[in-house]
């Protein structure tokens, strides 16, 4: 059975979990880190990290969950092959001393039912900060 978790970032694979909160594994065809970098005010770079892995843990009757992501920093595409390989040098994402970034949560805000918000903690290069992410959608379903 596959279940889809479609929050900001992530989309999951559901694993057996009868009565008890639902784990998500992370489905590496659709688990993505998205990013806009708005760009001296002119214009704005997208650009993704992926496939990520890790695992969402989600109980809605508790309103609780974590998450677990470790993102490869070398991954790096904004579909500029010659920004990208700019981005992985050693005074920007610094991909070969820094090779994984992770993001772990475990307050998971709902609206409703429905996941609005996940705060966590983002470690990158050493340095670890807090980290909010909103859900834009949200959705679980059998497929």
């Amino acid at each position: 059975m596959k279940a889809l978790l479609a929050t900001a970032l992530v989309a999951a694979v559901w694993l057996p979990a009868a009565a008890q909160p639902a784990v998500y594994a992370l489905d590496p065809q659709h688990s993505f880190v998205t990013f806009e970098v708005l760009h001296f005010g002119t214009s704005t770079l997208r650009g993704r990290f992926g496939p990520v892995a890790g695992f969402v843990e989600m109980d809605r009757t508790a309103r609780t969950g974590s998450v677990s992501l470790q993102i490869d920093t070398a991954s790096v595409n904004t579909g500029l092959s010659v920004f990208d390989a700019r981005l992985r040098q050693a005074d920007l994402l610094a991909t070969e001393a820094y090779s994984v970034a992770y993001f772990v949560a475990s307050k998971f805000a709902f609206d409703g039912e429905a996941l609005s918000r996940v705060n966590g903690e983002f470690t990158w290069r050493g340095v670890s900060q807090g980290l909010a992410l909103r859900a834009l959608r949200f959705g679980c379903h059998t497929h």
